[in-house]
């Protein structure tokens, strides 16, 4: 969530004033704060103690009834910037499932002393903080989404995703990349709705679509426990290209500061040692680094291609047949006839391919391949050469024509 920045400095002023003080009931310095807004059942708001460094404790009530307490730790580098405490003075704290309806939030310190003032009015907002709907459970399961697009990055999957969300049946994910299975799992499956498909309008299918989930190991148990009979889309291409293309993404939007050849060079280096991307002090800084960029504290442009390894992870859990793999080249060539079979494996009436718009997204911008020379090129079809072998037998397709990138190819994805 972006936080609210307007109005901050106006409300810092009405904070320590005599007359706010008495319209805020038991509020008053020296902790100073703001509840600023509650959606996708999520409280949201920062607090400090100018009279010491440690963050500050705070007891939330819900509907006013004592819920739990969170600590106001999480950055929020805006404060700072303004001259009004460190950064990590920010708390986001889920509100749990025991609460289906939310009427009313109050944030207070743990003495029940101050009260923190509330942004707005009405800080709930009700279209992002509704109870979990009955059709999203069955026994013991979570049944929606019923199918989940995998990856992987730069392979298509953003145009999956736009495909799917045309057919009447279906409903998608808003936005396209929920994080909610790579590093917001604890929050819970009322959040989950809340945050991604709150303008679920009752289609009987639904599905999102996150390339992390292909790539993070930790990911395959967690999709299983939620919804075992879930279908599986794992999206793939030339893992030379994807390589590439993963490098121009970021290289292009100013996110990534090496060029091609060290930016590779570097990815090989953190696999030599043994280092996977989400190896870090602990899953919730790992899940903090993706805010307010998803792309991580490690490149990955090498290991994400390392398909074969990745799909086995869901085998181990998932039935083969609920798991379809698609060639981004076969996508390119013919998406009507690719996106028939996807609509009719996740339960879709597959005769709507015909009516689709299938203009691709997420494009690459061009220049792409004037970073890329033939030495490095060679490296890289050698080292993906042994990868694409295991995954040519396990999904039964030729893939010699991998050996030769950008022969023909779409660049775009």
């Amino acid at each position: 969530m972006r936080p609210f920045v307007t109005g901050l400095r106006s409300l810092l002023a009405r904070v320590v004033t005599p007359s706010f003080r008495a319209r805020s009931c038991r509020y008053e310095p020296p902790t100073i704060g703001c509840l600023e807004t509650v959606r996708y059942r999520t409280v949201y708001g920062w607090a400090y103690d100018p009279r010491q460094p440690r963050p500050v404790t705070l007891r939330i009530q819900i509907n006013g009834e004592d819920a739990g307490a969170v600590v106001a730790d999480r950055p929020r580098p805006e404060l700072e910037e303004m001259g009004i405490a460190s950064f990590r003075r920010g708390f986001e704290w889920s509100v749990p499932e025991s609460y289906p309806r939310i009427e009313s939030v109050d944030v207070m310190t743990i003495d029940g002393k101050v009260v923190l003032p509330a942004y707005a009015e009405s800080v709930v907002c009700r279209q992002t903080n509704q109870p979990l709907p009955s059709r999203w459970k069955s026994v013991g399961q979570q049944r929606l989404p019923s199918f989940f697009i995998l990856g992987a990055a730069k392979c298509g999957t953003t145009s999956l995703h736009g495909y799917f969300g045309q057919h009447p049946e279906i409903c998608v994910s808003e936005p396209k990349e929920p994080l909610y299975f790579e590093s917001e799992y604890e929050r819970g499956s009322s959040y989950y709705f809340n945050r991604y498909f709150s303008h679920w309008s009752d289609e009987p299918i639904v599905g999102e679509a996150r390339h992390r989930n292909l790539y993070l190991p930790y990911v395959p148990p967690r999709i299983f426990r939620y919804n075992p009979s879930a279908r599986l889309i794992v999206s793939i291409r030339n893992p030379v290209e994807r390589a590439i293309s993963h490098w121009w993404h970021w290289f292009s939007r100013n996110e990534e500061p090496l060029s091609l050849r060290p930016s590779i060079q570097q990815d090989w280096e953190r696999i030599q040692s043994g280092a996977p991307a989400s190896q870090v002090t602990s899953l919730n800084e790992f899940a903090l680094s993706l805010y307010p960029n998803p792309q991580g504290f490690a490149r990955t442009y090498l290991d994400s291609g390392y398909y074969h390894e990745q799909i086995l992870r869901y085998l181990r859990l998932f039935p083969r047949e609920q798991l379809r793999v698609v060639l981004f080249e076969d996508l390119a060539r013919d998406p009507a006839e690719v996106m028939a079979g996807l609509f009719e494996f996740v339960g879709a009436d597959p005769s709507f391919a015909l009516q689709c718009d299938y203009t691709p997204l997420n494009q690459s911008e061009p220049g792409m391949l004037d970073h890329a020379d033939n030495d490095l090129l060679a490296w890289l079809i050698q080292h993906f050469r042994p990868h694409n072998e295991l995954l040519s037998q396990l999904i039964g397709r030729n893939l010699d024509h991998w050996n030769t990138p950008f022969h023909g190819s779409p660049t775009a994805s």
